[in-house]
């Protein structure tokens, strides 16, 4: 079986002098690529190990993150 193992995303919007848009375009990149390695690679599972965020989340943050957990769900069909 083969598993996509993340962790350390660290996901954090409205960082100083991060521009909130540019922050939102780097996490859809990264989730983007997350997506095609795990589809190249033939992945069964994927499991995001933690340090998700860096703090307590904002529920921009959480939606950046759920968006992406369910994206996967719903166009993949992977993630369970």
């Amino acid at each position: 079986m083969k598993v996509l193992f993340t962790a350390d995303l660290h996901i954090r919007i409205g960082q100083k002098n991060i521009p909130r848009e540019w922050a939102l375009k780097q996490y859809e990149i990264m989730f983007s690529e997350l997506d095609r390695i795990y589809l190249e690679q033939n992945c069964e599972l994927e499991v995001h190990g933690g340090d998700i965020f860096d703090k307590v989340p904002t529920m921009e943050e959480l939606s950046v993150y759920i968006g992406y957990l369910w994206r996967s769900y719903k166009e993949g069909g992977y993630l369970s």
